[in-house]
This record gives structure tokens, sequence and C-alpha cells, in this order.
């Protein structure tokens, strides 16, 4: 996002461990990208409520919003997003990379950035790396 321009990011993430693990990974990218998130909440992931997150997301005026959630609730949040006003570009993980989380998105779907951890393909001490080159030389490319 910072090498787009985007520099005010806002994160939602869930109160449980797989959104305590997103956090420190995203805290890490603001930290290399040097930047502070605008705006860090936290909701309940056993009944979401976007009702308070929704107004202070406005209000930071985040350019984007990296929700570390499940499908449900960050369709649920982005939909309370866009109902609160916010036009923030809206960015979530690899476990929401599904037909059925976009169709659950709905209106809101158009331009949401499905993001992927993905080693850099020149990194040859990752095994996945090494076999997919190995492929590529074996077919010529």
């Amino acid at each position: 996002l910072a090498s787009m321009g985007i520099t005010r990011i806002a994160l939602v993430i869930t109160d449980d461990s797989f959104g305590t693990d997103g956090l420190a990974g995203a805290l890490r990218g603001f930290e290399s990208a040097k930047l502070k998130p605008v705006l860090q909440e936290r909701f309940d992931r056993a009944r979401p409520d976007f009702s308070a997150i929704a107004p202070k997301l406005v209000e930071s005026q985040a350019q984007a919003v990296l929700m570390v959630a499940s499908g449900v609730a960050a369709a649920e949040g982005y939909a309370a997003f866009r109902t609160a006003g916010s036009g923030a570009q809206l960015v979530t993980l690899s476990n929401n990379a599904s037909s059925g989380f976009a169709k659950s998105l709905g209106p809101n779907a158009r331009g949401v950035i499905v993001t992927q951890v993905f080693p850099n393909e020149r990194a040859m001490n990752y095994p996945l790396v090494r076999e997919a080159h190995d492929l590529a030389k074996a077919q010529g490319k």
C-alpha cells in the first residue's frame, strides 16, 4: 500500500489469536514502511459489532483499512464502514480468498484487496521456489 502512496492505513482485527498474530505481522510491515496505523481497533469474534468502529474509521480519514478477520466478519465490517461513509480501500488476508467471500461482500466487492504472502521468486532457499524454478526450467522457461 505504501508503495502506491497509501499511508493512512487503519487496522481492524478480531480479538483472538488469529487477530493477534495478524496484528504482529501488520505492525512489522508498518515499521518497515516507517508508518503507524491511523486507527487500531479490535472487535469481538463471537459477536462482531462495527457500530462503534465505523465512525472512528471515517474520522481517521484512513485511505485503506486492513481487516484481520474471518470472511463473514470482514464482509459485515466492510458493509458497516461503507454505510458510515468510509471510502477507504478494503484489504484482507488470504484466508478470505474465496468466491464465497467475494459474493458475501455484495456491492462492496469491487476493488477489495486480498493479500497473499509468497517468497521472492529468486529465493532458492525455499523448497517451493526451487520446485517452481525447476518446473519452469523443464518447460524451457
